[in-house]
């Protein structure tokens, strides 16, 4: 492993009247690199509905995030110098977003992110789509992975359940650049005690973690961050319209 250096954040705020609520970040750097350094960002809301154990949301999310976590700290090759990364787990997604909120409206480490990969799920079975992203042009980079798999039929079920993920907090109030992934299918077990980990395939979660980890690779090299990035086509965030 290169020399990296490990700083945790423990991010308090209070929503709803509700307080001891607690944003989980970890940013890992090179010691000698700039502080000014762009930041990946992965994120997941480890926070469930009451009565339900949140196997799949989003708990799929969380493991999938310590598992890449893992990977790219472990990798001799991912030195850290060029790219930071950052790891957020979010409270009170359940709530409205509050705790996506949180880290954009407070958090001081949300100016050095120039990307971001947001996971959640409505289902434990299939392949995680990728099903927004922003601007339209880092679609390119996710035709890289293993087994991409995208389609607008993600937010279409959103919309339908009148649910959102904590990509819009960082896509639309924040203005960052990412994507946002889900797993879609049975979802007849979201939000119930249904939601156990045992719902989740193991399929599911190799397939989702190898496309998040290839991409985070990816974006950690240093061609990933042009800056500024603009969308040509629309200043607006982008759904995507086709499939792999």
């Amino acid at each position: 492993m290169a020399d990296v250096q490990f700083d945790l954040s423990l991010q308090n705020f209070t929503t709803h009247d509700i307080d001891q609520l607690q944003n989980i970040a970890v940013r890992i750097s090179n010691p000698s690199s700039r502080p000014d350094t762009p930041c990946l960002m992965l994120a997941a809301h480890y926070d469930s509905v009451e009565f339900s154990s949140g196997g799949s949301d989003d708990g799929s999310g969380v493991v999938t995030l310590l598992e890449v976590f893992s990977n790219l700290v472990n990798d001799p090759i991912i030195t850290f110098d060029q790219v930071h990364l950052i790891v957020l787990f979010t409270s009170a997604e359940e709530l409205g977003l509050r705790g996506a909120a949180a880290f954009i409206s407070n958090h001081t480490w949300k100016t050095s992110v120039r990307r971001f990969i947001n996971i959640d799920s409505t289902g434990g079975n299939g392949k995680a789509i990728l099903f927004r992203v922003k601007p339209s042009q880092i679609v390119i980079d996710y035709a890289r992975v293993p087994r991409p798999h995208a389609n607008v039929i993600g937010n279409e079920v959103l919309d339908l359940l009148g649910r959102d993920t904590d990509y819009s907090e960082f896509a639309t109030r924040g203005s960052l650049s990412g994507y946002d992934f889900a797993f879609y299918l049975d979802g007849y077990s979201y939000h119930t005690l249904l939601d156990r980990p045992s719902t989740v395939e193991e399929g599911a979660l190799q397939h989702l973690g190898e496309n998040t980890l290839a991409l985070s690779r990816l974006k950690i090299s240093t061609s990933s961050f042009p800056n500024p990035l603009r969308d040509h086509d629309h200043k607006e965030q982008y759904h995507l319209r086709y499939s792999f």
